[in-house]
């Protein structure tokens, strides 16, 4: 399964033009928001202005996270393919490399790691990774933030398991199990004893993540699933899983949602220019906004926790 589908390449945390595509656009909250495009991430202010890159050599199609006080950037770095998770400075200082293969032998296959997650108290960082003690098939990992005591949370070999995304409180660790035929099973599991719990079950493209985030108040999910013409569309549901209700409609693919810290906006990347921009919207679907101009392909957009 190609992990390039899963999250968007090149953490490049890029500017926001805040040029709107009609009288009704709402601005973007007051904030930082951090995406990915072109080998590198960019912070800036969600108005578009303060443009910082922070660094390159950021894997193609990887992921990244901020961490709970804003200070720092987890990613994935490896150009060609995901390999290893690393930790940058929000200025580009200070760039660490977090997972490392054995001393004693050189890069496998099943050598890779992706898709870093902060916990909400900063102590652990779960990712999805492949080992040879995995037999090669992605597990969901957890590890502290300095990248010791990495630890496999998930036993899971049927279907492809990927994408962890923390609940607010720290008490459930969602996952994605991909299938076949894009059908993707959301779990929810408890990072201490791994007991676990189905969320729900959505579709999307075939080998495509479904790329869920909670709310910032743990009530609700914000996804990507199958529209009516099959490109992804932004849904969002309740933490149940029920009342799944689609936010766009565009024909373009709309993808990879993140939250305001305040949980009013969603902000995603959208293949509507014919490229890949990133857009905000009210949380309810209403006043879609453009706010990136780029001459590149972004993806993976990401908001600065509040701090």
């Amino acid at each position: 399964m190609s992990r390039c589908v899963m999250l968007g390449a090149a953490a490049v945390i890029l500017a926001l033009a805040a040029a709107g595509t009609g009288s009704t656009a709402a601005e973007p909250a007051d904030s930082t928001i951090a995406y990915i495009g072109k080998d590198a991430i960019y912070t800036a202010n969600a108005d578009g202005s303060n443009r910082q890159l922070v660094v390159r050599g950021v894997a193609d199609q990887a992921g990244f996270s901020w961490s709970p006080d804003g200070q720092q950037l987890a990613f994935t770095g490896g150009h060609e393919r995901d390999e290893e998770i690393f930790v940058v400075n929000a200025d580009g200082s200070g760039l660490t490399q977090l997972t490392h293969i054995p001393a004693d032998r050189e890069r496998l296959d099943a050598d890779w790691s992706d898709n870093p997650v902060w916990s909400p108290d900063g102590k652990l960082i779960a990712f999805n990774g492949a080992r040879v003690e995995t037999g090669g098939k992605s597990q969901i990992f957890l590890m502290r933030s300095d990248g010791s005591g990495r630890r496999k949370l998930t036993n899971i070999f049927a279907g492809y398991v990927f994408y962890p995304a923390w609940s607010p409180d720290g008490s459930s660790l969602m996952f994605e199990r991909d299938l076949t035929h894009g059908r993707v099973d959301l779990y929810a599991i408890h990072p201490n004893s791994g007991t676990r719990r189905k969320i729900a079950q959505i579709t999307n493209e075939r080998e495509h993540c479904g790329c869920a985030v909670w709310s910032p108040d743990g009530t609700k999910i914000a996804y990507e699933a199958a529209g009516a013409n099959g490109n992804p569309d932004i849904y969002v549901m309740k933490a149940d899983g029920s009342a799944q209700t689609r936010l766009t409609h565009s024909p373009a693919r709309d993808e990879n949602p993140d939250w305001s810290p305040d949980g009013t906006q969603i902000a995603f990347y959208s293949e509507r220019p014919g490229d890949a921009e990133i857009y905000v919207m009210n949380s309810d679907g209403t006043r879609q906004m453009r706010v990136t101009h780029d001459p590149w392909y972004n993806q993976a957009v990401r908001w600065k926790p509040a701090g």
